[in-house]
């Protein structure tokens, strides 16, 4: 079995790169997502 620790890192990086993306979005369409 791997250690647990590899899937927390990879959970930690792949949650912090899909919430950079959303926030990136969010923040360049402004007030677009917001309507929805």
């Amino acid at each position: 079995m791997n250690t647990p620790i590899e899937y927390i890192l990879l959970g930690i990086v792949t949650l912090a790169i899909i919430v950079y993306l959303v926030i990136g979005r969010a923040t360049l369409t402004g007030e677009k997502v917001r309507r929805t």
